[in-house]
């Protein structure tokens, strides 16, 4: 079975292709930096499922070709209205068609259905909290090396962000800050990390219906980063007010990538604080593995048939037992 994989030479692209080929799949590539994309063109015959890994902008025109050929589809979201587009688009449809994977939403999302399952209660509040961060504070005034798209971090960073609050959807400003929590970093256990904790824009997903439907009251998605960056950012984007283009120019000249990072996922119910590390290997960065990785379970998931049949698939209906035996043969 083969999968075609849009994007497939970006940064996530390449690890997912990776990973699919690991877990046994012939994986056809189709990438703007390798060919104009011409759907006409691709050898579709042999394609079983099409993963988009492009930016968010291009998928709604990868998510019709799929849906016109009747094949599942796969992306990894990115902004709120496309995926809201594209799971119009797949009503009525006799194939599944699954958006916003990757790490948040996705994988966070996963692992918060699958903790509230565990529950012998209905809780009250659950927040979900993510951070791209270097393995150690950087220098720079931002406290911040870039793990993943700055065009991505202005997307998350600006506009609205949906919450659930006593029992209603609604929307706070991006930036919008909570309690700092701590890090504990398994690799320095030693060490208090305390981070700060913001309102970030997508990384919710289609959450929170699911947990409107559960009874939960109150659900929201929140940033993780070293201490004083969210100071910084907000002068740059309410006081100094910078277009899109002129963010992108700072931080990309202020803040280096690294390649030496850690994914940080915290839980917290009603209070009670759970959280998970992942770092940096020799071949991959976290934040690679951890968005590319739990996407290519799903895809997985998905070419098996266990996943329910509908056209709109969502986070509750994600197995975790077959879920995690992909993630661990992927060694996460």
């Amino acid at each position: 079975m083969a999968v075609l994989v849009f994007g497939s030479r970006g940064r996530i692209g390449l690890c997912a292709v990776d990973a699919l080929q690991r877990l046994g799949h012939e994986v056809i590539e189709s990438d703007p930096s390798l060919r104009e994309i011409r759907y006409d063109d691709l050898d579709w015959h042999k394609v079983k499922l099409v993963f988009s890994c492009a930016p968010f902008y291009a998928n709604y025109g990868h998510a019709k070709e799929a849906r016109l050929r009747g094949l599942p589809y796969i992306d990894l979201g990115g902004d709120t209205f496309t995926s809201q587009q594209i799971q119009e688009l797949f009503v009525g449809a006799n194939q599944g068609c699954f958006t916003d994977w990757g790490l948040a939403p996705g994988f966070v999302n996963i692992w918060a259905e699958h903790e509230l399952d565990k529950l012998n209660y209905t809780p009250n509040t659950i927040k979900l909290m993510c951070g791209g961060l270097s393995q150690n504070r950087p220098n720079n005034r931002l406290a911040y090396e870039r793990t993943w798209s700055t065009s991505g971090l202005w997307n998350e960073y600006s506009g609205d962000c949906e919450i659930l609050s006593n029992g209603k959807l609604t929307t706070i400003p991006a930036l919008t800050r909570d309690l700092n929590v701590v890090w504990k970093d398994p690799k320095c256990p030693w060490l208090t990390k305390i981070l700060e904790r913001f309102h970030t824009k997508g990384g919710i997903g289609s959450s929170l219906e699911s947990f409107k439907t559960r009874g939960i009251k109150n659900a929201s998605y929140q940033t993780l980063r070293y201490m004083g960056h969210i100071d910084y950012i907000s002068f740059l984007l309410d006081d100094c007010k910078l277009s899109r283009e002129e963010f992108i120019k700072a931080i990309d000249n202020v803040c280096p990538v690294t390649l030496e990072d850690a994914v940080v996922t915290m839980l917290e119910i009603d209070g009670k604080l759970i959280q998970k590390t992942y770092f940096s290997d020799e071949k991959w960065t976290a934040m690679q593995k951890m968005t590319a990785w739990p996407t290519v379970a799903v895809c997985q998931l998905l070419l098996e048939g266990k996943l329910p049949k509908k056209p709109v698939l969502s986070y509750e209906d994600v197995p975790e037992e077959e879920f995690n035996q992909i993630l661990n043969k992927l060694s996460i």
